[in-house]
């Protein structure tokens, strides 16, 4: 990788763009990997062994996503102090060869209107949240990433500015790359954040944290991350999110 090449992904990183998309056809048709720190070779050569050793949510709406974190001003002491959260925003896609120059100009056009988005207006009045379980890595990093990112071309469009580059790929640093970024930054409004998702060490939201997907018309539109702890079943609806509901503060 030459210095220009690095350069073009450390400033994408830095950005830490909140905006991303998933496809209607997204890659092994899942929308979205939950994985911990990644950097194993194999992964350069088989990309379905990486999804499907991974856990996945499917059937997720097509279209441009958003990330948020909220920090939990009632945590106990010693407890997790925040909850994450991934929602459908609208429909379309973003170009990931676009320079890091539009790519900025589009975050910071977009970033302001979606920060004004309250906590409980994420998804429409009456959406079920639905239990889809716990997620637990032995490094203690959990990233959910939009499968549109985790392919081969997608990597060289990120990296190089051009999916159909014939320069060699070092995936396993690029995965390496963006299943540390936000974790590894972790001040300001980088907390959290990464390529095409999230990521978190598992403490900060419970260890292991729970998950819960909202759907509306058998796509899930809002994925969230919070305190866990315990083992809970995949099987069942919860009935709201009491710790969310009417409580505006503390979104970033």
């Amino acid at each position: 990788m030459d210095e220009q090449e690095d350069d073009r992904l450390r400033q994408l990183t830095t950005l830490t763009p909140r905006r991303f998309h998933i496809s209607a056809n997204p890659p092994f048709g899942i929308g979205f990997l939950i994985f911990g720190h990644e950097n194993e070779d194999y992964h350069e050569d088989n990309l379905e062994e990486f999804f499907n050793m991974s856990d996945q949510i499917r059937n997720c709406k097509p279209g441009i996503w958003t990330s948020m974190t909220r920090e939990l001003s009632d945590a106990e002491p010693d407890q997790p102090d925040r909850e994450c959260i991934l929602r459908w925003v609208c429909e379309g896609s973003i170009d990931l060869a676009q320079s890091v120059d539009d790519w900025k100009a589009y975050e910071e056009a977009t970033r302001q209107g979606d920060a004004a988005v309250t906590i409980s207006k994420i998804v429409p009045p009456g959406t079920k949240w639905r239990r889809h379980g716990s997620y637990f890595d032995d490094g203690g990093i959990c990233t959910i990433v939009s499968t549109e990112y985790l392919t081969h071309k997608a990597a060289r469009a990120i990296m190089f500015g051009d999916g159909d580059s014939d320069e060699e790929l070092d995936f396993g640093y690029y995965l390496e790359t963006l299943s540390l970024n936000g974790a590894d930054i972790g001040v300001g409004d980088q907390e959290g954040l990464t390529i095409g998702g999230m990521n978190f060490f598992q403490d900060e939201v419970g260890s292991p944290p729970r998950i819960a997907v909202a759907e509306e018309n058998g796509q899930v539109i809002a994925v969230r991350f919070f305190l866990g702890g315990e083992d809970w079943s995949s099987e069942g609806t919860e009935e709201g999110l009491e710790s969310i509901e009417g409580d505006e503060e503390g979104m970033e």
